[in-house]
């Protein structure tokens, strides 16, 4: 499923000491695509290119993925921030190489543990921004993509 939204061109995102803000510079205006992946299938693993089909994600892209951990899970719990899913670390070279804007994960990070905040950072260096527990209310019919 892809949507365009709409919003304030001048929005920025802090994080890591870096600001993101949500346009292309050489485009006029503000428009992003975004696509939502179920990924509720990838259990007992790390999330995988093989989850997703890369042909649907282009540059400036946002990028969710719903796994429906938080909705099993819970929020806060200490599964939650130990034993939650994660990408694995080839989606996500796969996802900067795309040039994404935002990756959105329904979940505590995008890696577990102490690879958690050096991934925010090295996806910061190269121009995406991480986002998590944001597609809390999705449900498999309206994010598959």
């Amino acid at each position: 499923m892809k949507r365009k939204i709409t919003g304030n061109k001048e929005t920025g995102l802090p994080r890591l000491g870096r600001s993101f803000f949500l346009y292309k510079r050489e485009r006029k205006g503000f428009t992003k695509l975004v696509i939502v992946f179920d990924v509720s299938r990838a259990k007992n693993r790390d999330i995988d290119i093989a989850d997703i089909d890369m042909n649907n994600v282009t540059n400036d892209m946002f990028v969710c993925f719903y796994t429906g951990f938080i909705e099993e899970e819970g929020y806060e719990t200490k599964k939650y921030f130990t034993e939650h899913p994660q990408l694995s670390n080839e989606l996500l070279e796969a996802l900067l190489q795309k040039k994404v804007s935002i990756v959105d994960v329904n979940f505590a990070g995008v890696r577990r543990g102490k690879e958690h905040t050096p991934m925010d950072q090295y996806c910061a260096d190269h121009g995406a921004f991480i986002i998590e527990n944001l597609c809390k209310t999705c449900d498999a019919k309206s994010c598959k993509a």
